[in-house]
C-alpha cells in the first residue's frame, strides 16, 4: 500500500572514504532496506545512483550445439528452480492464511551446479554450458549532489500513514544506522517533510494566538476576570472533543484541520459570551447567580440553538463538494461543525454551572464603557436615516463588485505555496546516453549552483529512462531571498 500521489519524503545521501560505491549500494539494498521497511507506514525503499548486484549467465554456443541444448532450454531449467508459486493455504491460530512455494538458488556454485535436462534422459550441469558469474550490472542511473556523483536513498509513505510520524521514525532509525557504521555518513539531502511540519507548527501558533486574542477581546467588553474564565473555559472544553471525534473518522491534526479550528476559535466562544452577558444582565436586577444562571439559560436557549445550528448549515455543505476539492474540505467541515456543535454543549450545560458559582455580584456602581456613547449615537443616526444606510450598504456592495472586475481575479484551485525547494525535469532527446545525460545535469547543476538563492542542488538520473532527470535545489529561507520559488522557477 504505496502512496503514489506525492514525492519522496526524505533523500539521505551516503557516503564513505573506505567503501566503494559497490560496497555502498549493497549496504543500502540489504541493510538499510530492511530496517527501514521494518518501520510502520515505511511503504518503498528507494536507492538512487550505485550499481545493481546481478548474476550474469553468459552461454557459449559452441557448447549449445555440442549438447544439444537451445538457449529456451537452459532458461525453462533456470526457471524451473528459481520460482514463487502459490502453494494453497493453513490455517494458523483460528485464522486461515495463504501459502506460497519458493525455490531458488543460495548461492552461484549452486546455480552453477543446476542441471539442465538433454535428450535421452542425460543433464549436463549449466557451468558446462557457459559461465555463471556474481558481478555488477552496467550503471543505469547516477545520483549527484553538490555535483559529485553520489549514493543516496529515499522512501515513501504508505498510504494511510502519517508522514510527519514516518518521517520521525525514519529518522530516529537512519541515526542509529549512522551510528552503528562509523566507516560511512548518512546525511539528509532533501525533505518534502520539513514544510508539512513548518505548517502544522504555523497553524499551531494561530490557532493558540487567536485563542488568547478572542480572550482578551472577551475580557475588554465583559470586564470582569469571572467571567472571561468562564468564557475562555469554553474553547479547550469545545476543542478536546473534537480531537476525540475527528481521529475515529479516519481525519488528523493537519493543516486543513487545524485552519478550520483557528477560523472558529472566535465562534466557539460565542454562544457562552450571550449566556454570560445574559446571566448578567439577570444578576444586575437583583436575582442570586443561581437562580439568575437558570432563567437567563431558558430565557435564551432557543436563540442559542438556532444561532448554532445555523453556522453548522453553512460549513457543512462544504464536506460534500465533489472531487479533489471536496476531499480537501471534507476535513475542513467537519472539524468546524464538530467544533461548533460542543461549543453549543458547553454553553448549554458547563457554563450556566460555572456562572452559578463562580459570578459575583459587583460591589461597584455598573459604569458604560467610553465607546458606548459613540456607539448610540452612531445607532440613532442610522435608524434615523434608513435610506442613506441602505443606499450605503448598495454603494459598498457595488463597489466590491466593481473592484474585484477590475482587478481581474484570478480562479485557480489552491495558490501555490513556497516550501523553499525548486524542482526542475531534464529531459534529453531520445537515444541518448546516460553519460550524455549527465553531462546536461551536470551543467544545470553548475548553474543553480551560481545563483545565491541555492543552498544545494540534488539532481537522480536515469532509471527507467536514461534520458530523464530530476533536479531538485534547496533555497534559502524566505527573508533571505528576493524571489519566490515560483519565480525562480
Amino acid at each position: 500500500r504505496i502512496d503514489i500521489t506525492g514525492d519522496a519524503l526524505i533523500t539521505y545521501v551516503v557516503r564513505s572514504e573506505t567503501l566503494t560505491p559497490e560496497q555502498i549500494s549493497w549496504f543500502i539494498d540489504n541493510d538499510v532496506s530492511r530496517a527501514l521497511l521494518a518501520l510502520g507506514g515505511v511503504g518503498e525503499v528507494n536507492r538512487s545512483g550505485g550499481v545493481d548486484r546481478e548474476i550474469r549467465v553468459e552461454l557459449d554456443p559452441q557448447r549449445l550445439s555440442a549438447y544439444g541444448v537451445t538457449a529456451a532450454q537452459v532458461s525453462q531449467a533456470l526457471s524451473s528452480v528459481n520460482n514463487n508459486l502459490p502453494g494453497g493455504r493453513v490455517t494458523v491460530g483460528g485464522s486461515e492464511r495463504a501459502v506460497r512455494t519458493v525455490g531458488s538458488a543460495t548461492s552461484v556454485q549452486q546455480l552453477r551446479d543446476t542441471l539442465v535436462p538433454l535428450e535421452g534422459g542425460r543433464t549436463v550441469r549449466l557451468s558446462d554450458l557457459g559461465s555463471v558469474e556474481d558481478k555488477w550490472g552496467e550503471p543505469r542511473r547516477i545520483a549527484r549532489y553538490d555535483g559529485q556523483e553520489a549514493v543516496t536513498f529515499n522512501f515513501l509513505r504508505s498510504r494511510t500513514a502519517s508522514e510527519v510520524k514516518v518521517a520521525e521514525k525514519v529518522r530516529e532509525e537512519v541515526a542509529r544506522i549512522d551510528a552503528a557504521n562509523p566507516n560511512l555518513t548518512i546525511q539528509q539531502v532533501t525533505s518534502s517533510v520539513q514544510y508539512i511540519e513548518e505548517s502544522y507548527l504555523a497553524s499551531l501558533e494561530a490557532l493558540a494566538l487567536g485563542a488568547l486574542l478572542a480572550v482578551i477581546v472577551v475580557f475588554i467588553f465583559l470586564r470582569d476576570w469571572r467571567a472571561t474564565l468562564i468564557a475562555a473555559v469554553a474553547m479547550p472544553m469545545s476543542l478536546i472533543p473534537t480531537f476525540a471525534i475527528i481521529g475515529p473518522m479516519d481525519q488528523s491534526l493537519n493543516v486543513v484541520t487545524l485552519l478550520a479550528l483557528s477560523l472558529t476559535i472566535g465562534i466557539l466562544v460565542d454562544d457562552a459570551i450571550v449566556e454570560i452577558e445574559n446571566i448578567v444582565r439577570h444578576m444586575r436586577d437583583g436575582k442570586a447567580p443561581y437562580n439568575a444562571a437558570i432563567e437567563a439559560a431558558d430565557e435564551i436557549g432557543l436563540a442559542v440553538v438556532a444561532t448554532t445550528g445555523t453556522i453548522i448549515a453553512v460549513f457543512a455543505p462544504v464536506g460534500f463538494m465533489p472531487g479533489i476539492i471536496g476531499q480537501f474540505f471534507k476535513a475542513f467541515a467537519l472539524a468546524a461543525c464538530i467544533s461548533v456543535f460542543f461549543s453549543l454543549v458547553v454553553a448549554r450545560t458547563l457554563t450556566p454551572l460555572m456562572a452559578a458559582f463562580m459570578l459575583k455580584h459587583s460591589n461597584h456602581e455598573d459604569r458604560d464603557p467610553f465607546w458606548m456613547n459613540g456607539y448610540l449615537k452612531g445607532l440613532r443616526w442610522s435608524l434615523s436615516n434608513r435610506w442613506k444606510v441602505f443606499l450605503l450598504g448598495i454603494l459598498f456592495l457595488v463597489g466590491s463588485i466593481g473592484i474585484s472586475i477590475v482587478a481581474k481575479m484570478s480562479f485557480e484551485f489552491m495558490s501555490p505555496a513556497d516550501e523553499g525547494r525548486a524542482a526542475f525535469q531534464v529531459e534529453t532527446p531520445p537515444g541518448s546516453t546516460l553519460a550524455q545525460t549527465d553531462a546536461i545535469v551536470r551543467e544545470v547543476t553548475r548553474r543553480l549552483e551560481a545563483r545565491p538563492e541555492v543552498t544545494s542542488v540534488y539532481a537522480a538520473i536515469g532509471g527507467q529512462d536514461v534520458n530523464q532527470a530530476n533536479v531538485y535545489a534547496d533555497m534559502v529561507g524566505k527573508g533571505d531571498r528576493d524571489l519566490t520559488q515560483q519565480a525562480f522557477a
